[in-house]
């Protein structure tokens, strides 16, 4: 089956691969790093790192870490030691040393590490290449020869892929085969490296039906190390992006010292000299997606998806539904292998949380506890799951708070938000607990309402207290996370009024109180613009106001616009690109600048108070009453509909009066949306047979 004449491609790519190691191994020795007890350990798994590679591509993977441990060490004021690794062990052995500080390697492999060793690992922040990405991506390929142009061609095509850690060339992989309409099971053959899967390839004997599956970041070494010849692989595909390189901090460690680490990595932006030393344009810079959508509104908080479909199957294609006890208010939070939501028993007097395989809908765990209690709309859980670091954070319509591990559903540790923090009952409204926590700065946010205890943080690992806030009342909003002049705060409503609160202390910087109020404020604030930021807020009584915060993290004294067509008593707006789309018994589009000028009002009979809006790049899905999905294209002159459909089964009912207040969580092209009585996934991307 394989043709050699000599020495083959792959056992140059071995001998390359022997040479880096001991090269590796001959600059990293333990006995040449420093002893002292206090020293930061960092182990560094970047496959570009100049350790870990070859210099066979000039100005590419050569990045210089012994540089960022020089300037770790005089930020820090502590020595560095510092061990290279493929692995994480690997590293710490380089280092001599059983736990590290610092983690930076490629996210996926990281993350699969770290849970094999028992690890606890908090992605600080991520690296940005050249380019300013800090993302790479699968791509598939075959040889010249091959007379596959697309990946729909590859139909009984040999998969070669490579180990689950590596998810742009496992998982995501197989989504895009998936996405493609190619038939399962799948050949999947999994391999070590990209060079040894094109190797592999090219060797067969040809023509073969195979299509290897590389990293984005590895094609130019590929070539330019020789271990394949120029211009014998062709792209056909490429999966979703996925973020490349992450710096992790243990969780081990105090929060202060987390806290400087993450601080020290992101000034790195600041030297010039740095950035060129480790290939990047901007350094590392906070976390600004997740894998999946983790938690309220996907990504930021910010309602947006990276894709959305051009238009709407006629019949999306249903993956699986599951079928639910009790209605309920509460989103989904999605990866791409957990999906997570809050349901009740049947005696409505217990919370039930329910971890379903996002793959095929199987119930994998429940989190289940009784909390009795009644309310309005029901007393189902209102706030979204949040996952974070392997954990999940479950917060009831009662205050009960629960963290379990995302694999198990074990419980890691619980809190109840009343009886924790002494909240009066005149402090507890009809409608519960709400808003969804929040992680910001490895500080997991939670407004409890009481007069000493109104905003809350937490350590997400432990449920311990780190700090406490007076104030009033909770509001229904959920937090997000902002950064004006680089210093952290948390930017949500309590009962009455906006405020700001530093993330690392909770001292309040700063209120504002919408000029009519008396609203019940449940919107959530959009960050539009991050320098200067930019704050945008709608609330039923005060119609849609533009904020702004200083460098100093203060609120400018007046608004920047106001706008009265839009009066959200419900529903977050989204922003895409210049424009402002909003819900409120209709589609409403606002420009999205100082002035907030109305761009267009369009009536949809499936709109009403409540409508879940996502955004894309150029489009916004929305979902109406009835489990009516809309597409509505995005132009400089408003918004037009383009297509919708209908994706809840049979069993829910599909008036277009009866409301969905459930927000929906959209992972590559699955949409899992939540009806009165089934929790369903569709494939938009996919026509049902």
């Amino acid at each position: 089956m394989k043709g050699r004449r000599g020495i083959s491609w792959r056992m140059w790519g071995w001998l390359l691969a022997c040479i880096g190691i001991l090269w590796t191994g001959r600059h990293c020795r333990a006995e040449d790093a420093p002893r002292q007890a206090d020293s930061i350990v960092l182990v560094v798994m970047d496959p570009l790192a100049a350790r870990l590679s070859c210099p066979c591509v000039k100005g590419y993977a050569q990045r210089d870490y012994d540089a960022l441990a020089a300037h770790l060490e005089a930020s820090l004021s502590r020595p560095v030691r510092i061990g290279y690794g493929e692995s994480l062990s690997k590293g710490l052995k380089a280092a001599a040393a059983k736990r590290a500080h610092i983690v930076i390697g490629k996210d996926s492999v990281v993350r699969a590490d770290a849970a094999a060793a028992g690890t606890s690992l908090a992605a600080a922040c991520s690296l940005t290449d050249k380019t300013g990405s800090t993302q790479t991506s699968g791509l598939f390929v075959v040889t010249t020869d091959d007379d596959a142009e697309s990946l729909d061609e590859t139909i009984d095509y040999a998969i070669y892929a490579g180990r689950p850690e590596h998810v742009e060339k496992h998982d995501l992989a197989l989504a895009a085969l998936r996405a493609a309409g190619l038939p399962e099971p799948f050949d999947v053959h999994e391999f070590d490296s990209c060079s040894d899967a094109a190797a592999e390839m090219l060797e067969a004997e040809q023509p073969a039906q195979i299509v290897a599956v590389i990293s984005s970041y590895a094609k130019p070494l590929l070539e330019g190390c020789g271990a394949v010849p120029p211009g014998s692989l062709r792209v056909i595909g490429e999966t979703e992006p996925t973020r490349f390189i992450t710096a992790f901090v243990d969780e081990a460690i105090a929060l202060e010292e987390r806290d400087a680490i993450r601080l020290a990595l992101l000034a790195v932006a600041d030297d010039a000299k740095l950035l060129g030393k480790l290939e990047s344009s901007r350094g590392f810079i906070r976390l600004t997606t997740d894998e999946g959508w983790t938690g309220w509104r996907g990504p930021g908080r910010l309602g947006h998806a990276s894709w959305l479909p051009s238009e709407l199957p006629e019949k999306p294609a249903v993956v699986w539904s599951q079928p639910l006890v009790q209605g309920g208010l509460g989103g989904i939070a999605a990866t791409r292998t957990h999906v997570v939501m809050g349901d009740r028993d049947d005696t409505d007097e217990r919370d039930v949380f329910k971890c379903f395989d996002a793959e095929t809908g199987e119930l994998l765990w429940e989190v289940a506890y009784d909390a009795p209690g009644q309310l309005d709309y029901g007393n189902s859980p209102r706030a979204t799951p949040l996952i974070e670091n392997g954990r999940v954070h479950l917060l009831g319509a009662m205050g009960d708070l629960h963290c379990a591990a995302l694999a198990t559903g074990e419980v890691l540790w619980r809190r109840h938000l009343m009886r924790d923090f002494a909240v009066p009952k005149t402090a507890f409204s009809a409608w519960g607990y709400c808003y969804s926590p929040l992680v910001a700065d490895g500080r997991l946010i939670v407004s409890p309402g009481a007069a000493d205890a109104a905003v809350v943080a937490l350590d997400p690992a432990t449920g311990a207290e780190l700090w406490r806030a007076p104030g009033r009342a909770a509001g229904y909003g959920s937090f997000v996370a902002a950064y004006p002049g680089g210093r952290g705060q948390v930017i949500g409503f309590d009962e009455t009024t906006l405020g700001g609160w530093d993330v690392a202390t909770g001292r309040r910087l700063w209120e504002w109180k919408p000029p009519v109020g008396g609203g019940f404020n449940v919107p959530t604030p959009v960050i539009v613009q991050d320098d200067p930021l930019r704050i945008l807020v709608s609330t039923e009584t005060d119609g849609t106001c533009l904020l702004s915060l200083g460098p100093d993290g203060i609120l400018a004294p007046q608004a920047l616009a106001q706008s009265e067509d839009l009066s959200a008593e419900m529903a977050t707006p989204v922003v895409v690109g210049k424009h402002v789309i909003g819900v409120q018994d209709r589609l409403v589009a606002l420009d999205a600048g100082d002035a907030l000028r109305t761009v267009a009002a369009v009536e949809d009979p499936s709109l009403a108070t409540y409508a879940a809006v996502i955004s894309g790049p150029t489009n916004v899905l929305v979902i109406g009453n009835g489990g009516r999905l809309a597409i509505y294209d995005v132009a400089e002159d408003g918004c037009r509909l383009n297509s919708t459909t209908t994706v809840l089964p049979a069993s829910e009912p599909s008036d277009a009066k009866c409301p969905i207040y459930s927000h929906p969580a959209l992972v590559g092209t699955r949409l899992y949306i939540r009806g009165g009585h089934d929790l369903v996934c569709v494939d938009l991307a996919a026509q049902e047979d």
